[in-house]
C-alpha cells in the first residue's frame, strides 16, 4: 500500500551548495538544474536551466535527464530514466547529488 505521507529527500554531498536537502513528495516533480524555478538552483554553468527532474512513483524514486547537454548520470552511467536505490549517486556535470530515503508524515 502507498502512503501518501511518505517523504523522501535528495541532498547534496559535493560542490558549493554541499549539504543542501530537497524534499521529494508523491505528486510533485523536483527539478535539478541552474534555473531559478527549480528546487536546486546550482550555479555551475555548464548545468542545463533544467538539467534533470525527480518524481515518486509507486514509492520509489525516479530519475528523468530533461535532455540535458552534458547528460544526467547514475554511479556513473549516463541515463535517460532511472529507478533510484537508496545508495545510488546522482551526477550532473560536476555535482553529485545522492539521495537517502526518509519515511515520515510530511517531515
Amino acid at each position: 500500500m502507498k502512503d501518501p505521507f511518505m517523504v523522501m529527500q535528495l541532498r547534496v554531498i559535493a560542490g558549493p551548495v554541499r549539504s543542501k536537502s530537497v524534499t521529494i513528495t508523491p505528486g510533485e516533480a523536483v527539478r535539478i538544474g541552474r534555473s531559478k524555478a527549480t528546487q536546486t538552483q546550482l550555479t555551475d554553468p555548464t548545468v542545463s536551466r533544467v538539467h534533470c527532474e525527480l518524481q515518486i512513483e509507486n514509492d520509489q524514486i525516479i530519475v528523468h535527464d530533461s535532455n540535458s547537454a552534458a547528460g544526467t548520470f547514475v554511479n556513473g552511467k549516463r541515463i535517460t530514466r532511472r529507478t533510484m536505490k537508496s545508495a545510488d549517486v546522482i551526477q550532473v556535470v560536476g555535482n553529485p547529488n545522492t539521495f537517502r530515503r526518509y519515511n515520515g508524515f510530511g517531515t
